[in-house]
């Protein structure tokens, strides 16, 4: 579950080796200044690629598949 904020999106899928949800809607950009945390808290330093991933995100684009920046 994930607390509904105005101008934020979630996805939940698996995300493949370019960042890409299986279903092809969704391409994740990573920038210096993403958080990338476990349901925790704590820092999550491995890589993001072939996992299952919950996005939060504002979508910046409206080509498909959406490109955004993970907040």
């Amino acid at each position: 579950m994930v607390k509904i904020i105005p101008n934020q999106n979630v996805k939940v899928d698996y995300f493949d080796n370019q960042l890409k949800s299986k279903d092809g809607q969704l391409q994740s950009n990573i920038s210096p200044y993403t958080q990338i945390v476990l349901i925790n808290g704590q820092p999550f330093s491995s890589t993001l690629t072939n996992r299952n991933l919950v996005v939060v995100y504002c979508p910046v684009t409206k080509k498909c598949p959406c490109q955004n920046y993970p907040l």
